[in-house]
């Protein structure tokens, strides 16, 4: 083992570790889930599917970027102000919006992966419910790490 690893510690260890805290959060939902009905087992279902489509974290609201933020050194304000009164250029303005793009594609990306984060782990309860109610068997603690793993696109190993 390296320097480095005995310091900061073993990567995949960390992950796994990320997505045991996953499969507690998983398992905290599961008596609830038990005293569900079926049809409010399906009722959860469409509920978690209707939170996952406006993609709106149930915590936080979804309120828009005010286009205030600094860049390429100055405020959008200011830089507002620099293109009507004619001192900027066209390719500047087009690099403005460029940034407020990727600011504004950035931020939906980091609400849809709260959302998920917020959604997922009772979403593989009510999944992991219904599997045992239909199959009659429970799913194990490694599935439910392979399904953590799947949604960041990242290989259980």
């Amino acid at each position: 083992m390296s320097l480095l690893s005995k310091v900061l510690g073993d990567p995949h260890k960390r992950e796994i570790s990320r997505h045991l805290r996953v499969v507690a959060e998983i398992n905290a939902f599961e008596e609830e889930m038990r005293a569900l009905s079926d049809d409010e087992l399906r009722h959860r279902t469409e509920e978690l599917r209707e939170r996952s489509a406006t993609r709106a974290p149930t915590s936080a609201s979804a309120s828009p970027t005010p286009r205030t933020s600094t860049f390429l050194g100055e405020t959008s304000a200011q830089a507002e102000a620099e293109f009507a009164s004619g001192n900027v250029s066209a390719e500047s303005e087009a690099e403005i919006d460029r940034q407020f793009a990727r600011r504004e594609k950035k931020e939906r990306e980091e609400e849809q992966k709260s959302c998920s984060d917020e959604i997922l782990p009772e979403a593989y309860a009510v999944v992991r419910e219904a599997s045992r109610r239909v199959l009659g068997c429970a799913t194990s603690t490694f599935k439910l790490v392979g399904a953590s793993c799947s949604t960041t696109a990242r290989s259980p190993r």
